[in-house]
Parts: structure tokens; sequence; C-alpha cells
């Protein structure tokens, strides 16, 4: 790509990403009830050269970044009444994330290179109540998820590990007055997990204007 104008400039960027995943899912009939297993696991690459000639000089990035993840979980439904529906969870799932970046020639910006580490692990369990009648449908849910973080930054040096419990109860009902009126209520509480997306603390430029940090 080349531009001409204010800041006149040359670019040229590589990027080859890899991505590789499966989606395993099984399930099966225990009696009254529903066993399912479900297995998810993912690769995800993305490597970026991009190397930008302006007046001043060369201005030169390289990215390299890696995200490894897999999720265990089984659920098994049970069927109490012609109303009334349990249904039980639990699983692990673990996430690796990495980015190697060197920045070179770029003034005004003092960025070191980038060499992060991120690993998540979660264990998570929960129970699911819903009741279905003829004019109404209440849902319970109970999600328990317990997290452990560790985190290597080579700009800081030093290594951070923490782990947290998160509990986001929901309830949900609806009400069917008449055919064309209906009443719901929906309530809950919410504790988020961090985002496991934005793992480094510099810039990335996506070409010679714009940029991200996260």
């Amino acid at each position: 790509k080349n531009i001409t104008g204010t800041f006149p400039n040359d670019q040229k960027t590589n990027t080859t990403p890899l991505y590789l995943k499966d989606d395993f899912l099984y399930k099966r009939h225990l009696g009254k009830n529903i066993l399912t297993l479900n297995l998810n696991t993912g690769l995800y690459s993305r490597p970026q050269d991009l190397k930008v000639v302006k007046q001043d000089g060369l201005f030169s990035q390289e990215v390299d970044a890696t995200s490894l993840y897999g999720e265990l979980g089984a659920t098994l439904d049970h069927k109490f009444t012609d109303h009334l529906t349990v249904s039980l969870n639990a699983g692990a799932a673990g996430n690796h994330r990495e980015i190697d970046m060197k920045l070179k020639g770029l003034q005004g910006y003092t960025t070191p290179d980038v060499d992060a580490r991120i690993n998540i692990f979660n264990v998570f369990a929960g129970a699911t109540l819903t009741y279905i009648n003829d004019k109404m449908q209440a849902v319970l849910k109970l999600p328990l998820n317990y997290g452990h973080y560790d985190q290597d930054d080579k700009i800081t040096a030093q290594d951070k590990s923490k782990s947290r419990a998160f509990f986001s109860p929901n309830i949900n009902v609806k009400y069917q007055v008449s055919e064309a009126l209906s009443l719901s209520y929906n309530t809950f509480y919410t504790q988020n997990e961090p985002s496991r997306m934005r793992i480094y603390p510099n810039l990335i430029f996506n070409d010679f204007r714009s940029a991200t940090q996260g």
C-alpha cells in the first residue's frame, strides 16, 4: 500500500493466521435423564510483519500472538415432573495466551519489546431449574465459576497470580395473561470475569496511522 500526502510512506504487511478447532458433543439417555458431554479445543495463531518506509526512515514491527484453549464439560438433565426440570452441569477450561512483539524506528514512543504470557484455569458448576405450565414459565440459574490467573510480563519483570470465584444467579419469570398480553420479570446478579483478549500493556500498530492497546 502506497500513501502520498501529509504522511507519505510505503507499507508492506504479511499476515498468515492459523486457526484450528474441534467441537465434540455426545448425548445419551439414562432412563429419565439426559447426559451431555462436550469437548471444545482450539489453537489460534496470528503472526504479523509490518514494515513502513517513511520520509524520516524505516518503521518495522513484528508480532507473534498465539492462543490455545480447551474446555471439557458435562450436563445432566432430569425431569422430576411434567412441569419441573433440573439441569446440573460441571466442567473445567484452560486458556493459554502469549504475545511477542518487536518495534523499531517509531519516533516519539518509548515502546520496548513485549513478551507476555497469561494462563487461565477455570472450574465451573451450576444448576438450572425450569418450571413450565400452561401459563407460566420460570427459570432459575445458579452458575458458579472459579478462576485462577497467572500472568508473566517481561516489561515489568513480575509474575502476577490471582484466584477468584464468580457467582451470577439469574431468575426469569414469564406469565401469559391472555393471548395478547404477557408479563415478564427478570433479575440477575453479575460478576464479570477478566477479558482473555487483552494481555499486553503496549501498542500494536495495525498500520502506520492506527494502533491497538490492551
